[in-house]
């Protein structure tokens, strides 16, 4: 009787599937089963009702249960599989690799409905779809190996090839990739995208030209393409092909003088070669054949900046900023008027856009700054006041008390810088003023205030350095700012009171108080170059060169820069007879400013008083004469180069610098 029933339900269920009422079928499947549990087949049609309602946990467990009865059964594995897909992509691999590896073994899989070559496609699927899980956790290993695995079994697949080269090409697995490729290429040879990887992964490899060969082929057979049009061109360029290089891209922006991209591209390049003229060309096209694009006409009017056309930059800037009534343009406009040493043009003009823009505090304090610069105190003075107390910043309470010509108005002041950061510097301004008027300090004070000093320049200095690196990654050079208004500038304040400080310990206290002065303040900054340099100070005027050498050795070694270390340092070597070692820091002077002019008349006072034939001054003219065939816009260079050419006998050649 209870098979009966059984089969009566198993019909009923069946006939209710396929009428498409998957909710009547599972119950009729159930109540089959009760009757009789060793059914596989119910089990696997129960399985298949409730996958069509979305019970994705029962119908893995009916498959599950159907596999208690009839073990290694594949459509009860492939209906598991497809249930716990479902759940969780990453559950249903093992039970896809088990189902895939019965459809093998099986006898007949055409007869169970389902065969090899179908398991083993939606393995390869899922393989697929697991690598990207993986690559989206990071786990890019992981990822490549699912990607291997599947291209076993779906090497007809083209996603499969290009994702595992894109992988292992992301990864620096350049060779594996490049493999991976051959591979692909092999199926698909003229596929642009795996040819446009094989490319990129010649041009890593250092085989440019390789890589211009293909990106050619692609170019031609696919011309509209703008991105393989792109990658062409910058092949073209890393294989020293520039003028090829500027000539496909000027093509390609005649031919589609809409397509930004060829624009920027010309941009970057332009900008990671230092070629700011032309990046500035690059601009102007730009903005001509988009004329309403904001963010364009103020990267073109940065632009001016970086080539020197400062008088254009502030026009730009200017109109610009009351086109859009913009305060920070109206303050680059400013700052071009800095940069093209139009002081007095400058000042009315901050004043003029502080009126414009009343609320934008920055432009009071860069203007009380600038007025500082010219030494203009009363103005500076009345500038500043007009600030709200909360946008008065330290160092320039600090900078305005030294203006103020009674003691008392200093006095209020420091007191409000005091409560600033910039507190040491305000104390050594009002340190200066009282040791003026004869008050003597001991060195506790000295060195309590050295020590405050130069903890607030090195916190300065790695504030200034850490806004260096991001400013040099995101192409700073093309916003610079002028030299009074830099970040970097503040340095000079501390530079200046820790230098006057260390002279003030030298001149006012013994030579025994100076030592143990400097050997407490080394001891405990032992990194500080500035210190060392000020200790070398010392030591040069205590007739000690040889030490004062070790000293800025020292400082040079743990980081000072500028041209004036190495050239103390030849002095000092001159001092000591060591005439090779002085000529070699005032070239090094040279090689942090190639401008430095007391380097050079070093070089040529040294070169005319030594007899050794490696400091002649024919061998410095010959020096000079090579360097200048590479900067010959060096205008520094070329004026020594000339007296040097002449007091060494070169006339002809001297003839031939002045001419250029």
């Amino acid at each position: 009787m209870k098979a009966q029933t059984a089969a009566f339900y198993f019909s009923e269920g069946m006939e209710q599937l396929r009428l498409g009422d998957a909710e009547g079928a599972s119950e009729a499947f159930r109540l089959s089963l009760e009757q009789n549990e060793a059914q596989p087949e119910a089990w696997r049609h129960l399985g298949i009702s409730l996958l069509q309602l979305e019970a994705f946990w029962e119908a893995a467990k009916a498959a599950e249960q159907g596999l208690v009865h009839q073990p290694g059964s594949l459509p009860l594995l492939a209906l598991r599989a497809q249930s716990l897909y479902h759940i969780d992509p990453k559950l249903a691999l093992p039970a896809y690799e088990e189902a895939a590896e019965a459809a093998r073994r099986h006898p007949d899989p055409a007869a169970a409905g389902i065969t090899p070559a179908q398991m083993e496609a939606l393995l390869g699927m899922l393989y697929e779809e697991i690598a990207g899980i993986r690559y989206e956790s990071g786990d890019r290993e992981g990822a490549s190996e699912a990607l291997r695995k599947a291209r076993t079994l779906n090497a007809d697949r083209f996603n499969v090839h290009n994702n595992l080269a894109y992988i292992l090409m992301e990864a620096g697995q350049y060779a594996q990739a490049f493999e991976a490729l051959e591979e692909g290429l092999a199926r698909f040879p003229d596929h642009p995208d795996l040819l446009l990887m094989q490319a990129n992964i010649l041009g890593e490899q250092g085989e440019a030209e390789a890589s211009v060969q293909v990106l050619e082929r692609l170019h031609r057979a696919e011309p509209q393409n703008v991105n393989i049009s792109i990658a062409y061109g910058r092949a073209l360029l890393f294989n020293n092909e520039a003028v090829k290089a500027n000539e496909h891209f000027q093509q390609m922006l005649a031919l589609h003088p809409e397509e930004r991209r060829y624009y920027r591209t010309l941009i970057d390049i332009n900008r990671m070669r230092s070629n700011f003229r032309g990046l500035h060309a690059v601009l102007e096209r730009k903005v001509a054949q988009f004329p309403d694009d904001e963010a364009l006409a103020r990267e073109l009017a940065e632009s001016f900046l970086t080539i020197s056309e400062f008088e254009t930059a502030h026009q730009q800037f200017d109109s610009l900023s009351v086109l859009l009534s913009d305060a920070e343009l109206a303050r680059r406009a400013a700052h071009a008027l800095l940069f093209g040493d139009h002081n007095e043009e400058a000042v009315s003009y901050y004043q003029e856009i502080s009126t414009r823009f009343p609320q934008a505090a920055v432009l009071k304090r860069e203007h009380t700054r600038v007025l500082l610069e010219l030494d203009r105190p009363e103005q500076a003075r009345a500038v500043f006041t007009q600030l709200p107390e909360s946008e008065q910043t330290g160092l320039l309470l600090a900078l305005i008390s030294r203006t103020e010509p009674d003691e008392d108005s200093r006095n209020v002041w420091r007191s409000r810088a005091a409560q600033t950061a910039w507190a040491p510097l305000s104390d050594w301004y009002a340190m200066q003023e009282r040791a003026a008027e004869g008050q003597i300090y001991s060195e506790p004070e000295l060195s309590s205030l050295t020590n405050r000093l130069l903890r607030y320049y090195r916190d300065q200095q790695r504030m200034v350095s850490g806004q260096v690196e991001v400013m040099l990654e995101q192409q700073a050079q093309e916003h610079p700012m002028p030299p009074p208004l830099r970040e970097a500038d503040q340095l000079r304040f501390l530079t200046e009171a820790l230098t006057g400080i260390t002279a003030f310990v030298r001149k006012q206290t013994s030579a025994e108080t100076a030592q143990a002065y400097f050997d407490a303040l080394l001891s405990q900054w032992p990194d500080s170059p500035l210190l060392y340099e000020a200790y070398a100070n010392w030591l040069e005027r205590r007739n000690s060169p040889d030490a004062a050498i070790t000293a800025l050795r020292q400082a040079v070694q743990l980081g000072a820069r500028g041209p004036e270390v190495h050239h103390r340092m030849g002095i000092l070597f001159e001092q000591s007879g060591e005439y090779m070692e002085a000529a070699l820091a005032y070239e090094r002077a040279l090689s942090e400013d190639s401008r430095y002019s007391a380097a050079y008349r070093s070089l040529i006072r040294l070169s005319e008083r030594e007899t050794d034939p490696a400091l002649s001054l024919e061998q410095l003219a010959d020096r000079w004469y090579a360097r200048f065939q590479n900067n010959a816009g060096n205008d520094m260079l070329r004026e020594y180069l000339i007296e040097t050419l002449h007091k060494s006998g070169q006339t002809a050649r001297a003839r031939e610098v002045t001419r250029r």
